[in-house]
């Protein structure tokens, strides 16, 4: 919302990240398949590339997305697409990366994938653990004699921006889409912590709210849970707090029959969510004094 500052209004908020030891800490990389308007510009490219392919193959196929990229570079100004100049033999646009690594020149020699490489003048070649996975996996593609690894449009990356497209109101839509007008002030928007823990890379872990509030990250960690096939559980901890009397809050609670404390639109919220999602209730509870 409008702060309605007398000189500036300020429309945004901060995510503060850190870690204990910032070597360890990897970067916060996102698909770019969930940044909405790359996610556009990836299936339209898609969309001309692949029934061009089909109809008069690779070479056409080819030609087609040079001039898509030329156009959508020109016109988003960007650069990183200009990579993806290749059409694979299933009409998939990729980009071929290089597989040579600093380091001394050595020779290749791998007979069960049947690769044989000479050493480069002034640089070395990537494992041979490396060039095996990337022939299980299919990706390992050649030009002119030389090995690339095949990197696909569809899975392309990029490093987390420093402004994120979420605003605060999501987060009481949320709450209304669950049938839950008023019952919390400021509630965090669910696709917010969504993409916090998709960039984190959270798969199989225990993701911690110290200050649960309304019960989002709970909800964040079910969808992503079952949208990314993934397996992480949720830490909330939340103080009974009672909920001040004479506030939209307050007359919520008593509305949908809610003790008036911030604990207990919590666990409303998640029983409603579960109820909704036909999920099982699978959660624990645990006081400490």
């Amino acid at each position: 919302k409008r702060s309605n500052s007398k000189l500036i209004n300020i429309v945004h908020e901060y995510v503060i990240c850190y870690a204990k030891d910032k070597k360890k800490c990897k970067a916060l990389k996102i698909k770019r398949m969930d940044i909405p308007e790359d996610a556009a510009m990836i299936q339209r490219i898609i969309d001309i590339v692949k029934p061009e392919f089909n109809m008069f193959g690779t070479e056409t196929a080819t030609d087609t997305l040079a001039n898509v990229i030329q156009i959508e570079c020109k016109k988003r100004n960007i650069t990183w697409l200009k990579n993806y100049n290749n059409v694979d033999d299933n009409g998939n646009v990729y980009f071929a990366m290089d597989l040579s690594t600093p380091g001394k020149p050595r020779e290749v020699n791998i007979p069960e994938i049947n690769l044989h490489l000479e050493p480069l003048h002034s640089r070395g070649w990537s494992s041979d653990s490396k060039f095996k996975e990337l022939h299980q996996k299919n990706l390992l593609v050649f030009k002119g004699n030389r090995p690339y690894e095949k990197h696909y449009l569809q899975d392309a990356e990029d490093n987390v921006s420093s402004i994120l497209p979420f605003y605060s109101r999501q987060g009481k839509h949320n709450l209304i889409q669950l049938g839950l007008r008023d019952i919390f002030d400021t509630p965090k928007p669910v696709e917010l912590i969504k993409f916090l823990i998709r960039v984190s890379g959270c798969t199989q872990d225990y993701i911690m709210d110290f200050y649960a509030g309304s019960g989002t990250t709970a909800q964040a960690v079910y969808e992503i849970n079952n949208e990314d096939k993934k397996n992480n559980s949720y830490i909330l901890i939340q103080q009974k707090e009672p909920v001040k009397q004479n506030t939209l809050v307050f007359s919520a609670c008593m509305n949908y029959g809610i003790n008036p404390f911030i604990s207990d639109i919590l666990k409303f919220r998640i029983d409603k969510f579960l109820k909704i999602n036909k999920m099982t209730n699978n959660y624990s509870i645990f006081e400490i004094e």
